[in-house]
């Protein structure tokens, strides 16, 4: 895993003027929590993560320091169209599941589940992914639907 895997995140609120009460406030979570994400102790629920890009348009890619520009576009938590990508980029890359599952940890079982939409992936495995297909967009990922 990335060792500062939001790296931007405590500059976006400094640029942006956030106190993280108000931050927390709007994600329905305490300050302390903002604080573990903030200072690296915690990793974002992609659910959160999500909200958190959306609420304040900012660029998943961009607070994970992926890009140095925010191209934010909006983003969704479904995950069967998640999946669905997942799957694509997986074989779009000619890669396995069991290959994938390896690189980031996981059984095969888990990241079937994930392809197949049963569950939406962890926030510490959508960033794995980032080291295997460098070229993967999160935000891409995540897109909504019709964005």
């Amino acid at each position: 895993m990335r060792d500062m895997y939001l790296p931007k995140l405590k500059e976006f609120f400094e640029e942006y003027n956030l106190k993280q009460k108000d931050v927390a406030t709007k994600l329905g979570i305490s300050p302390k929590t903002i604080s573990g994400w903030a200072n690296y102790h915690d990793i974002i629920p992609l659910e959160k993560l999500v909200k958190l890009s959306n609420e304040y348009k900012i660029s998943i890619d961009y607070l994970i320091g992926k890009t140095r520009n925010n191209n934010y576009k909006k983003l969704c938590t479904d995950k069967v169209i998640i999946g669905k990508r997942l799957a694509k980029v997986r074989k779009d890359n000619d890669k396995t599941i069991e290959y994938i599952s390896k690189k980031i940890n996981i059984s095969n079982g888990a990241y079937c589940d994930y392809e197949n939409g049963r569950n939406l992936i962890k926030t510490i495995y959508l960033l794995s992914l980032i080291d295997t297909y460098h070229n993967l967009s999160i935000d891409e990922l995540l897109k909504e639907k019709n964005s």
